[in-house]
């Protein structure tokens, strides 16, 4: 995604109150219990950076590091910092599948979201955890969330057709092109109990199936004012987006093995 249009199809479609927008909130809740102060969190696969952005600029006593290996992603990352005059986001081109300028278990968080299915293989999926395992501190978090492969492509076609009238054509043609690269949600599951073992649960949501999310236990606890800017955002959504919202909380489940 390194065409200009493509960015900025992308990033309108994370823009609050937008078809994102719901996923988007509960990504920064969630990822909000996490965080501590003074950590240093990368983002894998940042890209043009709408989650790792708005963390930024939440925890501005927090360390964000964007990792991606599309030029044009970082510099709209660093322009984006620059203009909202954050000064804790920094940049690295690097391949998620192994980033020598990480040291062993120098990371307390790490992050990833909708990238993973960007793999090319089954090998480079395992590489990624098993570079998350080797650059993770011991007592550090992991968050990331991808989907994984609907097989029968009417169903694809049927979750494509639902996006396109609220999300520009380039979007929906990443989207399509996005689910037919996923991994089967069993593959990513076994690898990442293989590599990161009891250190997060995996689970999937009972809203869309084919949505996994890989998190550790909770290591903070989120401040009321905090909580009453989740609160603002939400009732900013339209009403099918606040619906949304609810159901990723109440509609998921851990899968154990």
């Amino acid at each position: 995604m390194n065409d200009h249009q493509q960015i900025e199809s992308y990033v309108d479609s994370y823009r609050w109150g937008g078809p994102a927008s719901a996923l988007l909130l509960y990504h920064i809740v969630n990822v909000s219990h996490l965080i501590r102060p003074g950590d240093r969190v990368i983002d894998l696969a940042c890209g043009p950076g709408p989650l790792l952005l708005e963390l930024a600029r939440l925890y501005p006593e927090t360390q964000f590091v964007g990792v991606d290996l599309a030029p044009n992603m970082l510099e709209y990352v660093k322009f984006k910092a620059q203009s909202l005059k954050l000064q804790n986001v920094t940049t690295r081109a690097e391949d998620i599948c192994n980033t020598p300028s990480f040291a062993n278990q120098s990371v307390d968080l790490i992050i990833s979201t909708s990238s993973l299915h960007h793999l090319p293989t089954e090998d480079d999926l395992k590489s990624t955890i098993r570079n998350c395992a080797r650059i993770l501190k011991a007592d550090g978090a992991v968050y990331l969330f991808d989907f994984g492969l609907l097989k029968n492509r009417k169903t694809r076609n049927l979750m494509v057709d639902e996006i396109r009238g609220v999300a520009g054509e380039i979007t929906v043609e990443d989207y399509r092109m996005s689910l037919d690269a996923a991994f089967p949600i069993d593959t990513v599951r076994k690898c990442v109990q293989e590599l990161l073992g009891s250190q997060v649960k995996f689970e999937q949501s009972r809203l869309a199936t084919f949505f996994y999310f890989v998190r550790s236990r909770k290591r903070s606890t989120i401040p009321l004012r905090r909580w009453g800017y989740f609160l603002k955002l939400f009732f900013t959504f339209p009403f099918k987006y606040k619906i949304e919202f609810l159901m990723l909380f109440l509609f998921k489940r851990q899968v154990v093995s």
